[in-house]
């Protein structure tokens, strides 16, 4: 059995003796429950690292993310292949669901 958790109340106010005595498991599948579910797909890009510094010195220049280079590159493709914009394409998913 595990040892109760102390709240976040409990230790910021210096009373050490009160517990949380929610066991851990229903929490996390109250917080579960509670996300969105499929908001986004992950995927694993797997870059040279030479490549992948270029990537962060162009990022920090345009002080965005690495993600967003990313996504500009994936909607070039989109575009050169005939196909919607990654925001098109999410705003009709959306409209359908």
């Amino acid at each position: 059995m595990s040892k109760p958790r102390k709240s976040l109340s409990a230790l910021l106010s210096g009373d050490v003796e009160a517990t949380v005595n929610a066991p851990r498991e229903k929490l996390r599948v109250q917080v579960a429950a509670e996300r969105p579910r499929n908001v986004h797909v992950k995927s694993s890009l797997y870059l040279d690292p030479a490549v992948h510094r270029v990537l962060q010195e162009i990022a920090f220049e345009q002080r965005v993310r690495i993600h967003d280079l990313f996504l500009d590159g994936i909607d070039l493709l989109l575009r050169e292949l005939g196909q919607r914009s990654i925001s098109e394409i999410i705003a009709q998913s959306r409209k359908a669901s």
